[in-house]
């Protein structure tokens, strides 16, 4: 149990992240200094709460671009390791090599 955020506090969130994306990070204090400036009528709960939402949701976009990196880095070096290979077969090469 635990970390569930309530749908409201979500929705609130997204709709200042799409509104003030550069004003947030994963620094979860400065976060919640930027959601008091709003001046909303949140209370110290709400506020931690979507606060901590904010910091979480950058920390995963940060890790799926650098996945996302990750792979077209490995990509490649197969493509390199075989020139004469077809792109779709080293996706294939990739994910052997992941799951090994």
């Amino acid at each position: 149990m635990g970390k569930s955020v309530p749908k409201g506090i979500k929705s609130k969130a997204n709709i200042i992240l799409k509104e003030m994306p550069e004003a947030f990070s994963e620094n979860f204090e400065n976060n919640k200094l930027k959601v008091k400036e709003l001046k909303l009528p949140f209370s110290k709960w709400t506020t931690n709460v979507m606060a901590g939402f904010m910091t979480r949701h950058h920390k995963k976009i940060r890790k799926a671009e650098a996945k996302k990196e990750e792979a077209r880095k490995k990509t490649e070096m197969v493509m390199k390791e075989h020139p004469d290979m077809k792109k779709s077969h080293a996706h294939k090469e990739k994910a052997e090599a992941v799951k090994e």
